[in-house]
């Protein structure tokens, strides 16, 4: 795991790459079945022949709008095999958008080994209570249909030892993955969805997978290899599960497949031009000149800043910020091209570290600290903070703004932006080191 989140400072011509082989999915969770929509015209992978499919699924009172992030936008994906389970491991946009990580680990709770009797084909199961103890008594002659499961505790304050699954869909299964983005202009944009897939034609993939049945208690679940029933209740929807092959911490399971797919955009022809400050984003970027064509600049309008960022494949930032009524074209600090998905938008606050010594006379700076667990500091500014803070940088000129992948407790990921700080895989401080900062002051003009 540490290798695979190795730090490195992320250019601009290798973001694309890193998100194509980012291999994990969303802490922002998948949506729930319920929120899966029913319609939508289905796409297929491009190239090779993939066992799912894609739509688009974007909400009608948000119009995508080029240069204005779309946060409600999901991609559902579906299970077209009628032999294979899939489970989903990531997703990304080629163009940009904030990678879906976590689909696959250990998660809050214990597990133990379960045994007990399987269900019947018509619905005639058992019951079962606190203790486990069939109460059906016709349910003991049938003592030789023993099905072996996973009993999981939600409550308990660990890790489990076991990997569960986030996203397993069985033949027929679709399940909904927030994907916000910032459209640019162009309306054609490629997804990319990572998987793996158990069974085929010769193996029964319900073998390999484990569900969750019925519970024995409010606090957890039976997860057992699915039979009708359960199948049926899912109603089409996917949903956590076990892939036996994949259980085990570090153990090796199918191969990683990913597919990718074309989804054309409904991006808006017409709309208030004032929710990007009053200039479209080709009118933007001819003022700062941004070259937009072939994506050489990603461009971002930050409505609480009243500002527009264009970046380039040079990492190199230009910023055009309403002042006064006034426009003003300025030059920003390095920054990767998809820094600005991770800027807050409407009330919430943008999450990054900070170095104390350059930003502490300018905000309140966190460090980190370690009680039970490890907190790498993270520092919240509003929309004014952080202009104030990324304005100073770039007066700095050597200050640099870079985002990182970290695990600080080592089994789930994070991305998270730094700035004049370098920090390992698991978001430790490399430099500063916390313990040599001092209070800062402002610097002499």
């Amino acid at each position: 795991m540490q290798d695979s989140l190795e730090h490195n400072r992320f250019s601009a011509r290798r973001f694309i790459m890193l998100l194509m082989v980012l291999l994990t999915a969303a802490f922002n969770l998948p949506a729930q079945a319920s929120d899966v929509p029913d319609d939508g015209e289905w796409v297929q992978s491009m190239g090779i022949t993939a066992p799912i499919s894609v739509r688009l699924d974007v909400a009608e009172d948000e119009p995508l709008i080029p240069g204005l992030q779309a946060r409600s936008v999901k991609v559902v994906v579906r299970n077209d095999s009628q032999d294979q389970a899939i489970a989903i491991r990531g997703a990304h946009w080629w163009e940009g958008g904030i990678a879906s990580m976590n689909w696959h680990g250990p998660v809050q709770g214990s597990t133990s080994e379960w045994q007990g009797v399987q269900n019947e084909p018509d619905g005639s199961g058992i019951i079962i209570d606190i203790e486990g103890v069939i109460q059906k008594e016709e349910e003991k002659k049938k003592a030789d249909a023993k099905q072996q499961g996973i009993s999981y505790n939600r409550t308990v304050a660990a890790m489990t030892s076991i990997a569960f699954e986030q996203g397993v869909l069985l033949p027929g299964e679709q399940i909904a993955i927030p994907l916000a983005f910032t459209p640019q202009r162009y309306p054609n944009n490629t997804v990319t969805i990572d998987y793996i897939a158990v069974g085929d034609a010769d193996t029964d993939w319900r073998s390999e997978v484990l569900l969750p049945g019925e519970a024995p208690r409010y606090d957890g679940d039976i997860l057992v290899q699915p039979d009708d029933a359960m199948i049926e209740s899912r109603e089409g929807r996917g949903s956590m599960g076990l892939i036996r092959s994949t259980m085990k911490l570090g153990g090796e399971g199918p191969d990683l497949q990913a597919s990718h797919f074309e989804i054309s955009l409904p991006i808006a022809d017409e709309y208030d031009v004032n929710l990007t400050g009053g200039l479209t984003r080709e009118e933007a970027a001819g003022r700062v000149g941004a070259t937009i064509e072939e994506m050489n600049h990603m461009g971002y309008y930050l409505p609480e800043m009243k500002t527009w960022f264009f970046i380039g494949a040079d990492e190199n930032a230009r910023t055009l910020r309403q002042e006064d009524g006034k426009w003003v074209f300025d030059f920003a600090l390095h920054m990767p091209p998809f820094a600005p998905e991770f800027f807050g938008r409407g009330e919430e606050k943008t999450s990054l570290l900070l170095n104390p010594d350059v930003f502490g006379h300018l905000v309140d700076v966190n460090t980190p600290s370690e009680d039970r667990y490890y907190d790498p500091g993270l520092t919240e500014l509003d929309a004014d903070q952080l202009w104030e803070v990324l304005d100073y940088g770039r007066k700095k000129k050597a200050v640099e703004l870079d985002a990182v992948v970290i695990s600080p407790n080592g089994i789930t990921k994070q991305w998270i932006l730094t700035l004049a700080v370098r920090v390992d895989a698991f978001g430790r401080w490399e430099h500063p080191k916390p313990n040599a900062t001092q209070p800062a002051t402002a610097p002499a003009e």
